[in-house]
């Protein structure tokens, strides 16, 4: 299976390259994001969570390439001043919006546009005195423009004839490709696919049964029994995938078992 290809092009003087995402446990507070002991079981936390990790590593972080700087002129009706030092890096789009040149081009294969999504860590992206707007770029074919990525100050923080300074290497988006939405059927559910479902659903908690007490989590919140499942299953997946062949689907996986293939204890959590 032919993988899709993305391809990153730099200006000259803008050194700072995309970098794969990733989830860093030294980057969140131990109580916020770290698992802990409970009633001597683990409770999973977020860095824990497949889900919550996959969403971390996914995708390309993008960086200011460049020091920028703007000023805050009025901050009911979102008007910011830039000087015109600052042409080519970042510019007023339009009230509460500024644009910031990134300095990377982007190409990705024919049927596949770019995601730009916020700041993924929730540490970085709190700490920044600006959001990041959601935007979709059609990399298949518009790829040799420095792609400009639109940003909304946070103007809570500041008062008017405030400057805010961006320091080079602040972390400005996370990028991820996507298929063309153009090429994604839509449609309900059908009855064989609710049937699917049953099966794939009786299968799991057939799986989750098999499980003894040292290969269970404590939950946080209600102080259930969590199961490592679907992160064994998960890296099956990925394996398949890795390897170009389609995965088993859901509803054809093996049942009771699979859990001791995974090679590791899982009375520990992932350190992702």
């Amino acid at each position: 299976m032919e993988r899709p290809l993305i391809k990153f092009g730099y200006d000259g003087d803008w050194v700072i390259r995309a970098r794969a995402g990733r989830a860093d446990r030294s980057r969140h507070a131990p109580s916020e994001y770290t698992g802990s002991a409970f009633d001597g079981k683990f409770v999973p936390a977020p860095i824990d969570c497949r889900p919550w990790v996959d969403g971390q590593m996914s995708g390309w972080d993008l960086f200011f390439s460049q020091d920028v700087s703007f000023m805050v002129t009025d901050v009911e009706r979102g008007l910011f001043s830039v000087p015109a030092e600052m042409t080519g890096k970042i510019g007023t789009f339009g009230p509460f919006h500024l644009g910031v040149y990134s300095g990377v081009r982007i190409k990705t294969a024919p049927g596949w546009v770019t995601l730009v999504d916020r700041v993924a860590d929730p540490k970085l992206r709190d700490s920044l005195p600006f959001s990041t707007e959601a935007a979709i770029l059609e990399t298949d074919w518009y790829f040799w423009f420095k792609n400009f990525v639109v940003i909304r100050p946070l103007l809570s923080r500041f008062t008017p004839m405030d400057v805010v300074n961006i320091e080079r290497g602040t972390p400005l988006c996370r990028i991820r490709v996507l298929p063309r939405q153009e090429l994604v059927a839509h449609e309900e559910f059908t009855a064989d696919d609710y049937e699917e479902l049953k099966r794939a659903s009786e299968a799991y908690t057939e799986e989750e049964l098999s499980m003894n007490a040292q290969q269970r989590f404590r939950a946080a919140g209600d102080g259930g029994l969590f199961y490592p499942i679907y992160k064994l299953r998960s890296a099956k997946q990925r394996m398949s995938w890795g390897r170009g062949e389609e995965p088993t689907r859901a509803s054809d996986a093996s049942g009771p078992g699979n859990a001791a293939e995974d090679g590791r204890s899982q009375g520990e959590p992932d350190d992702e």
